[in-house]
This record gives structure tokens, sequence and C-alpha cells, in this order.
């Protein structure tokens, strides 16, 4: 999966990525000249709950009226946990960063790692 774009939340989404690379190496990389993108990385602004969202189009957008005041624990899971559902992962339980509802969780779980097993092997 090819990334590219901007977002006040770069530096809390390379470190998901690290994160997620770590557990399978390689799979998450910044796009370059020789691959096709598939994700684009932005921010947008709304008055709502929602703190991000990933689109079965390849997106994954940070609202900034919930991110800017969050804690950086909580900016960073966010960010993996919106790198998850752009892996093809839904939600597990309150354990995991792929809790429906932002957390301090910033370690995979069994879970999250059995749900990445599962979605890794389309890569």
């Amino acid at each position: 999966m090819d990334w590219d774009g901007s977002s006040a939340y770069i530096s809390q989404f390379n470190s998901g990525v690290s994160l997620w690379n770590s557990y399978k190496s390689g799979v998450i990389r910044k796009d370059t000249i020789t691959t096709i993108q598939d994700l684009a990385i932005s921010d947008y602004y709304e008055v709502s709950s929602t703190a991000g969202v990933t689109s079965s189009a390849g997106t994954i957008r940070f609202n900034n009226y919930q991110m800017a005041g969050y804690t950086s624990t909580k900016k960073l899971n966010v960010a993996i946990h919106e790198i998850g559902h752009a892996l093809g992962l839904g939600h597990n339980t309150s354990a995991d960063v792929m809790y429906a509802y932002v957390s301090n969780n910033t370690a995979l779980s069994v879970n999250d790692r059995a749900s990445y097993d599962a979605a890794y092997l389309t890569y």
C-alpha cells in the first residue's frame, strides 16, 4: 500500500506506518515515481465527534476539530487506527487499536495482529 499526501499529523501517521510495518515489513510505503498511489492522506475541519475517516476510495482524512485537542498519544492512536482501516481491518474490542473509539492504545494487540494477518493475504 503506497501512500502520499500531507497532514498536520504526518508525524503520528509516520509512527503508525512504522508500527504496522514492524509487524509486517514493507507493506505500507511512501509513494514514489515508480509506484501507484493507493492511499492519500489529508486533513479537514468539521464540527463532529469523528477524529478520522478512511474511505474505500483510498483516503485517510484527519479531522482538525477533534485532533487538535488530543494528546499526542491519542493522535497516534487515531493514526494507527485509520491506517488499520486502510489495510482493510474492521473494529475490534476495547483493548485494541482498532477499537471503534479514540483511546490511549498505541500497541498492536493479539486481535489487531490476527486481523492484519487475514488482511495481509491481499498484499
